[in-house]
C-alpha cells in the first residue's frame, strides 16, 4: 500500500517551459515506434553511423581464414565494434551471454558456394527465436536481379511484417551473385528497391557515383567490407563510403584477416566516428599493431602420442612444436606428475606475444606466474573472460 503520510505533493510542473524537440538521430526513422527506436539506438551511435563486425560467413562459406575459432578470434574485439553481426549457432556457441553489443542476427538460411546458384534462400531463424536471443535486427539476404528474386523478396516482407509487429529492425542485405554486375545502376536500384519493401537498414557494396545512392535510398546504409584487401585500400573505402552518405561499415574479412585485426577495427572506428582521413588511420593502425598482442599459436592439451613430439623435462610434457602445421597448433601430452595446473592441462588455449608482460599479468588472474622458459623468452598463463592465455614476452 503507498505511503500517503510521505508523500510530497507535486508543485514544480514547469509551466511555461516547452518540451526538449526530440530528433531522432538515425535516418527515415523519425516515426518508429519506441521499441523500434531503441533497438535501432543500439546500433547506431549518437552520430548516426555504426561499426559493425561481420563473422557470419561460415553459413554460406564454412571455416574461413580468420573466422576458424570464433571463441577465441571475437571476444577481444568487440570492445570496438558497435554490433556484432553473426548466426544463431555462433552467438550460441562463442559469444558470452553478457555481451552488451548490439546484435545483427543473420536469419534468412541460403545456398552455399558449393552451389552453382547461390540465389537460393528460405526463412531460416525465425522472429520468436529471434526475440529469444535479443536481437537489434535481423538480417535477410537479398538477391534482386536473379532467377530466385521472388522468393527471395517474400523472405523479406516476411522479416518485416514481423519486425514491424515486434518492434524489430530488418538488415537487407544486397547479395551479388556470380551474374549480377557491381554498377551503380544495379546497387542504385537494389537498395531502394528494398528500402521501399520497407527494410530499416540496408547493406551493400562500395561503388562508383556512391553519394547518389545514399541519396536516393530513405534509410541507413552500410556498406559491406567484401573480400580482403591491403589494410590503407580498407580505410579509403571506408573513409569515401561514410564522407558520400553512408551510415557505417559491416566489415569481416578485412578485420578478421588483417594483420592485426584489434588494430585494424580501432583504426575503422577513427574513420567512421572521428572523421579521421586514411592515411592518419592507417599511421594509427600501424602503431596500435605495435601495443596491440600478437597472435602466436592455440595450444590444445591431447592423449595421443604424436610424431615430432619434443619432452620438457622441467614441465613433464611432450610438445609438438605450433611452426610443424599450417594452423599454429601446439600440441601438448601431459604426464601424470607434471607440475602444470589443471586449466593447462584441459583447456585449450591461446597464446600472445606482448612486450611487458608484467603490466599485462597485472590487469588479470594469474594461472601460471611469469618464468623463463628460455633465457630470452617469459611465459605466464592468465585468465581473461573465460579464455585461457599464454603470454610470452621474448628479448
Amino acid at each position: 500500500m503507498a505511503d500517503k503520510d510521505g508523500n510530497i505533493i507535486a508543485k514544480d510542473y514547469g509551466i511555461g517551459i516547452k518540451p526538449p524537440a526530440q530528433h531522432f538521430h538515425v535516418k527515415g526513422h523519425e516515426n518508429a515506434g519506441w521499441g523500434m527506436k531503441a533497438r535501432l539506438s543500439q546500433i547506431f551511435a549518437a552520430d548516426g553511423r555504426t561499426i559493425m563486425l561481420a563473422f557470419d560467413h561460415g553459413y554460406i562459406m564454412g571455416s574461413t581464414a580468420g573466422l576458424e575459432r570464433l571463441d577465441l578470434v571475437i571476444p577481444p574485439l568487440m570492445d570496438h565494434a558497435d554490433c556484432l553481426m553473426a548466426t544463431r549457432g555462433a552467438l550460441r556457441t562463442c559469444i558470452p551471454a553478457d555481451n552488451r553489443k548490439a546484435i545483427a542476427l543473420r536469419c534468412s538460411a541460403d545456398s552455399s558456394v558449393l552451389k552453382d546458384d547461390m540465389s537460393m534462400g528460405v526463412i531460416g531463424t525465425d522472429i520468436e527465436e529471434a526475440l529469444r536471443m535479443n536481437a537489434s535486427c535481423m538480417a535477410v539476404q537479398c538477391f534482386i536481379g536473379s532467377a530466385s528474386e521472388i522468393a527471395s523478396l517474400h523472405n523479406l516482407s516476411y522479416y518485416i511484417n514481423k519486425g514491424e509487429r515486434y518492434g524489430i529492425p530488418v538488415l537487407g542485405v544486397v547479395a551479388v551473385g556470380k551474374e549480377m554486375e557491381r554498377t551503380t545502376r544495379y546497387f542504385a536500384l537494389a537498395t531502394r528497391l528494398l528500402a521501399e519493401q520497407g527494410a530499416h537498414i540496408i547493406k551493400t557494396y562500395y561503388c562508383e557515383n556512391f553519394e547518389q545512392i545514399t541519396a536516393a535510398c530513405p534509410v541507413p546504409i552500410v556498406i559491406a567490407g567484401g573480400k580482403k584487401v591491403p589494410e590503407p585500400e580498407a580505410l579509403d573505402m571506408a573513409y569515401r563510403a561514410v564522407n558520400e552518405g553512408a551510415a557505417g561499415v559491416d566489415m569481416g574479412r578485412n578485420v578478421l584477416q588483417a594483420e592485426c585485426p584489434s588494430a585494424m577495427l580501432q583504426a575503422i572506428r577513427m574513420v567512421v566516428h572521428e572523421n579521421v582521413k586514411p592515411e592518419a588511420a592507417y599511421k594509427a593502425y600501424q602503431t596500435l599493431m605495435k601495443d596491440v598482442k600478437q597472435f602466436m599459436h592455440v595450444g590444445v592439451p591431447t592423449d595421443k602420442i604424436m610424431e615430432g613430439a619434443v619432452y620438457a623435462e622441467a614441465i613433464k610434457t611432450y610438445i609438438v612444436a605450433p611452426e610443424t602445421n599450417e594452423f599454429n597448433i601446439e600440441y601438448l601430452r601431459f604426464e601424470k606428475d607434471t607440475p602444470l595446473p589443471k586449466e593447462l592441462q584441459t583447456m585449450v588455449h591461446v597464446a600472445y606475444k606482448v612486450d611487458d608482460l608484467d603490466e599485462q599479468v597485472k590487469a588479470n588472474t594469474v594461472v601460471v606466474e611469469p618464468w623463463f622458459a628460455d633465457e630470452n623468452t617469459r611465459l605466464a598463463f592468465i585468465m581473461k573472460d573465460g579464455i585461457l592465455m599464454e603470454l610470452m614476452e621474448v628479448k
